[in-house]
């Protein structure tokens, strides 16, 4: 489809027009304990929100921003087991067995893990090292930047998330190497940390938002997650005894089934059928990988009642 060029402002020849349907992020207001406000999404929705990745939680956030005025539930519960994570969520970032590729110097001992000479150690999370972080918009040795101020693992891991993208994962013998070399014998923070919390519906994710005060695993906390009304949507951790509205996970159904959308297009060959199911398809997997990160990947044609998807522009 050399011949073929979308455009992303509103000239061209034709309309195109598709139906994108998505999960609604629904905000109640109504005050409920964190087991009623469970079980109220799990009946009328799907269940308590889960944030997948800062991109994903960052979207939700400017949703409900500026629409509550107390903490809020979401689908954050503190499990029975303690488990490693890597802090960097990013979907497709980890290769088959990256995600689990932890390569101890010693028994894990503390929650936060630090990188040294080639290996993984912990240290207590309040512990001040300089830490490596990641850039996702740079390639290569680019990718690692080392911080040299000492800070702990969640002060660390805010600057390297406002300023870069994450902390690093140790994901390879790659990764290893470079990450050696930038930091030269010395010991640094990176992503990895443990802790027991787990997400309402059982989906995996190793996102954690907490603010810089929230100790590192739980271990003392309180049993259940809230978005902190004035901390900017971090998080916190509250009794889950206590009342406060939550966002549920919903199907499109409950507050818009369709979005629909119109752009236009233009293209090189005049001669081009766009009415042909191949070129249709053509041009519905290029609008899916330019959605690609917003939630609405999801989406299909909507035909006109004589079966075609586009309407000339006589303009």
């Amino acid at each position: 489809m050399e011949n073929m060029q979308l455009l992303t402002v509103l000239t061209g020849l034709c309309y195109l027009s598709f139906c994108a349907s998505q999960n609604q992020y629904v905000l109640f207001q109504t005050p409920k304990t964190w087991k009623e406000a469970q079980s109220y999404c799990r009946e009328k929705c799907v269940d308590l929100t889960t944030f997948y990745n800062m991109k994903h939680m960052k979207t939700i956030l400017k949703r409900v921003e500026g629409k509550y005025d107390d903490d809020v539930w979401f689908g954050l519960v503190k499990g029975k087991t303690m488990g490693w994570h890597w802090s960097i969520t990013a979907s497709g970032f980890y290769k088959e067995g990256e995600n689990n590729y932890l390569r101890w110097g010693t028994s894990p001992f503390n929650l936060c893990g630090t990188y040294k000479e080639g290996y993984l150690y912990t240290q207590p999370c309040h512990y001040h090292f300089p830490s490596v972080c990641f850039d996702v918009k740079t390639d290569g040795t680019a990718q690692y930047i080392l911080n040299t101020t000492p800070m702990g693992w969640t002060e660390a891991l805010h600057y390297c998330r406002d300023r870069y993208f994450d902390l690093t994962s140790m994901r390879n013998e790659e990764e290893h190497s470079a990450v050696r070399k930038l930091v030269d014998g010395q010991e640094v923070w990176v992503g990895v940390f443990c802790d027991p919390w787990a997400w309402s519906d059982g989906i995996y994710s190793a996102l954690r938002y907490f603010t810089v005060k929230q100790e590192v695993g739980g271990v003392d906390a309180e049993d259940c997650g809230v978005l902190l009304r004035n901390e900017s949507g971090k998080w916190g951790t509250r009794e889950c005894s206590e009342t406060h509205p939550f966002i549920c996970s919903c199907r499109s159904s409950v507050e818009i089934s369709k979005r629909r959308y119109k752009v236009r297009i233009s293209t090189k060959d005049s001669t081009l059928d766009l009415n042909d199911p191949a070129v249709q398809e053509s041009i519905l997997e290029q609008m899916k990988l330019k959605m690609t990160g917003t939630g609405q990947e999801k989406l299909q044609w909507n035909k006109q009642p004589d079966g075609r998807v586009f309407i000339k522009d006589d303009l």
